[in-house]
């Protein structure tokens, strides 16, 4: 289903503009995102995210608490389009198993599902517990990228 962003939070909004020159100068110094501020986890914007999106993954909405802590998502990730790293727009949550596999995937002549402007309904759809799409596009890469049919989400 699509996702509807919540207001940023406070702490967000006061930052972003600092915490976004803080990370892209950590880039240019040291020629990469390692080591590089997280300030984008801050517990303001955790709580913000749990609560839009109840406390579910962003790509497979499994119940997040039941299975890990959630990790903050960059939905272009960070390594590929740095400017972005607290910008609103581009933070979610997702369960440990879609992050990372999910990776610092980054192709935009082939995203994946946006969860809040894409249409994952339309893109997406099910016979019984398994995800299936049209064989291409952003549903299909978004399945196969996610492994949104992996056993545990199957049998879940």
């Amino acid at each position: 289903r699509r996702l509807t962003k919540l207001q940023q939070p406070v702490i967000l909004a006061s930052n972003e503009l600092a915490w976004t020159e803080e990370f892209l100068d950590h880039v240019r110094r040291n020629g990469g995102i390692t080591n590089a501020p997280t300030r984008y986890r801050h517990e303001e914007v955790k709580n913000a995210l749990r609560t839009e999106l109840h406390d579910k993954c962003a790509y497979c909405e499994g119940k997040i608490s039941h299975v890990s802590f959630p990790h903050i998502e960059h939905i272009f990730s960070k390594s590929k389009v740095p400017e972005l790293v607290v910008r609103w727009d581009n933070l979610t949550l997702a369960c440990q198993i879609c992050n990372q596999k999910k990776g610092d995937y980054y192709d935009q002549g082939a995203p994946l599902v946006h969860p809040y402007n894409g249409d994952p309904e339309t893109e997406i759809g099910f016979v019984g517990p398994m995800a299936r799409s049209d064989g291409h596009g952003a549903g299909y890469r978004t399945i196969v990228k996610c492994d949104l049919n992996r056993g545990e989400l199957v049998l879940a």
